[in-house]
């Protein structure tokens, strides 16, 4: 069976994956799913597939459409669990970076000073949203209930687990949020074993396969369940993208 591809092909994320897969579906296709047959149609077309990869485009407008069309393949997928795709088990829409903290503080990674609700006592702080999506922000009091955390001083660095395979970065940026920054740079950075080794069982404990892990310094910030990679792939000369495609094998 077939390797599919899903999303939008202005998304320099699944650009990057398409020499590498057997087909591609357009995110804005006109998809027909029948619940009595299983069968499954792309713009009249009966498509089958074992293996998968997708992203839901955030490079422009998202329509109606593209919105539904994402939500179609994710029940399909959940109704067809042995198509093989990263994060099987896990539920992206459900927002957990709280309990993901917790988590990640029991297994041994450090975690800067933190507090879920609208202040801290820390003078040196920041607000980043519980639910994600919007950039961090300097300060100790939120209008709403946020994740405010002790401001830890340290490189930025990212960590790409993908099936066994991790890879390692570091940011360099002036900015509190490096995605605000268009002059941000990355470079290749190593991770030693042991954080490599707790960042892994993390990963597992919350049924990730494919996911990217943010530090400062030694200190653990996030895992992100879908994260952008096509910015690292570039320096690593497309290893990230033949990863995902291998550890679907």
């Amino acid at each position: 069976m077939k390797a599919m591809l899903f999303g939008k092909k202005i998304d320099p994320n699944v650009a990057c994956l398409l020499p590498l897969f057997d087909f591609f579906v357009d995110q804005e296709s006109h998809l027909h799913w029948d619940l009595d047959s299983g069968e499954l149609f792309v713009d009249g077309k009966l498509i089958g597939f074992s293996k998968y990869f997708g992203r839901s485009n955030v490079f422009g407008k998202v329509t109606d459409q593209m919105a539904s069309n994402y939500f179609l393949i994710r029940n399909y997928l959940f109704s067809n669990p042995e198509i093989k795709r990263h994060n099987q088990s896990y539920e992206r829409e459900t927002p957990t970076k709280a309990a993901n903290l917790v988590l990640a503080k029991s297994l041994g990674l450090m975690i800067p000073r933190t507090v879920i609700g609208t202040k801290i006592d820390e003078e040196n702080s920041i607000i980043k949203p519980l639910t994600g999506g919007f950039h961090a922000s300097a300060g100790s009091t939120s209008l709403f209930t946020a994740i405010l955390q002790k401001r830890i001083s340290g490189p930025n660095r990212r960590l790409f687990i993908v099936g066994k395979e991790t890879f390692g970065f570091q940011i360099f940026s002036n900015k509190l949020d490096y995605r605000d920054d268009p002059d941000v740079r990355i470079g290749i950075a190593e991770f030693d074993q042991t954080t490599i080794d707790k960042s892994k069982k993390l990963a597992a404990k919350l049924g990730l396969t494919y996911t990217a892990i943010d530090f400062v310094g030694n200190y653990f910030l996030e895992i992100n369940s879908m994260p952008m990679f096509a910015a690292f792939d570039q320096i690593m000369d497309g290893k990230i993208a033949l990863a995902i495609r291998r550890s679907l094998n």
